[in-house]
C-alpha cells in the first residue's frame, strides 16, 4: 500500500516501482485516479484530503489505511503480521528509522 497526493512525492512513485518490481500486488491510496502510484496500481482508493485548513488533511487516508491493514490481519492474521515484521525490520535495516 502507498499513499500519495498532490503534489505527488517521487519517493511514493518509486517506492511503488519497487513493490511491482517485486512482486507486490500495489494498493494506492491517492487524491486521483490519473496519480502517478494509481497508473502503477493493482488497486486504487480514492481518498479527499480538502480542508479548511492550509494544509491538506490525512484523516481519511489514515482511516482507510488502518481499516485495510485491520482487514487483512483478520483474514490472514499469523502470515500477515509476520510479513509486517519482516517489512519492519527491513526499514530498520536499511536506515529508514532514526536509530534508539
Amino acid at each position: 500500500m502507498v499513499i500519495s497526493f498532490a503534489p505527488y512525492s517521487a519517493e511514493a512513485v518509486r517506492v511503488a516501482e519497487a513493490a511491482k518490481e517485486a512482486g507486490a500486488k500495489l494498493i494506492a491510496l491517492t487524491d486521483s485516479a490519473v496519480a502517478p502510484i494509481a497508473l502503477k496500481a493493482d488497486h486504487c482508493i480514492l481518498f479527499s484530503h480538502e480542508s479548511t485548513s492550509f494544509f491538506p488533511s490525512m484523516a481519511a487516508a489514515t482511516a482507510v489505511a488502518e481499516s485495510l491493514i485491520e482487514l487483512v490481519i483478520s483474514i490472514d492474521d499469523d502470515k500477515a503480521v509476520k510479513r509486517i515484521e519482516q517489512a519492519e525490520e527491513a526499514l530498520h535495516r536499511t536506515g529508514a528509522y532514526v536509530a534508539k
